[in-house]
């Protein structure tokens, strides 16, 4: 029989009474046994499954009309088509219960994907200001090296450097040293690196200028511990010794590894978590 239609709630208060479906059921019943089917019915929406006591307190002796009206199951009574109509609507109203936190949890991702953005774009912006930095250090760097390699251009022929002349303007070995130290790769003992320079003749000088650039290249990705302080660099003469070859795609590999790791780890120390009551 189709003349109702659970409405679920935390406990069920009411059904859908469907009136043309009841009418058509109950064609044959009194009115009071309509009065006492309706009430049965009530009573199993709202404790379940009927006694044999609850079906004699309704309709105070057997009644074969109202009785067909429901199955014995397990010793009690039960009007099928009204638990299937409570069981359906029980199973629609957990699938909009869980339609509805899918909804949310969606709603939560996409709130802290925006976030998450954001503090993505914030922190690019803070890296791309620490790139440009890092640009324009690189650049006085690059012209610091520039000025050491054209120092370290090889002399006209049977020439040995009297001057330290680059592009046409003279310098000084102090000015030379100031190229050579922000170009190195290792900044620590700058006064006895200074002392070891002072020590230098022209032409070593020079020579330093030959050397240092392809020194520089060859062990830019180096850990600086492995690197000598520059005034062992200067006192040792490093600057006449043969520069061990390095494959670049070796150090391509390096780069692109310590790139992504920084990378990687920047991105985690700032990415944004969500309150955990959101």
């Amino acid at each position: 029989m189709g003349f109702f239609y659970a409405k679920k709630m935390s406990k069920d208060p009411a059904f859908l009474f469907y009136t043309s479906d009841f009418l058509t059921g109950t064609m044959t019943m009194t009115h009071d046994q309509v009065g006492k089917y309706i009430r049965l019915l009530c009573m199993q929406h709202q404790k379940g499954d009927l006694t044999e006591k609850d079906m004699l307190f309704i309709c105070n002796t057997y009644d074969e009309d109202i009785y067909s009206k429901f199955d014995l199951i397990e010793g009690k009574f039960r009007n099928q088509r009204l638990f299937e109509e409570v069981e359906k609507r029980k199973n629609y109203s957990d699938s909009r219960r869980k339609n509805r936190q899918k909804k949310d949890n969606q709603e939560v991702n996409k709130i802290e994907e925006e976030k998450h953005m954001l503090n993505i774009s914030k922190t690019y912006d803070e890296h791309m200001e620490n790139e440009n930095e890092n640009e324009d250090e690189n650049i006085n760097k690059d012209d610091n090296l520039n000025k050491l390699i054209l120092l370290g251009e090889k002399p006209k022929k049977d020439k040995t450097p009297k001057t330290l002349m680059i592009s046409g303007k003279e310098y000084s070995k102090d000015d030379l040293f100031e190229f050579a130290w922000k170009s190195y790769l290792r900044k620590e003992g700058k006064a006895d690196a200074k002392k070891a320079w002072d020590k230098l003749t022209i032409a070593e000088i020079h020579e330093i200028g030959n050397h240092l650039p392809k020194y520089i290249k060859a062990h830019k990705y180096d850990d600086p511990k492995y690197i000598p302080h520059f005034s062992t660099y200067l006192n040792k003469k490093r600057f006449k010794d043969e520069i061990q070859s390095r494959n670049p795609l070796i150090d391509d590999l390096n780069r692109a590894i310590e790139e992504e790791t920084k990378r990687i780890d920047h991105l985690q120390r700032n990415t944004l978590q969500l309150p955990e009551n959101q």
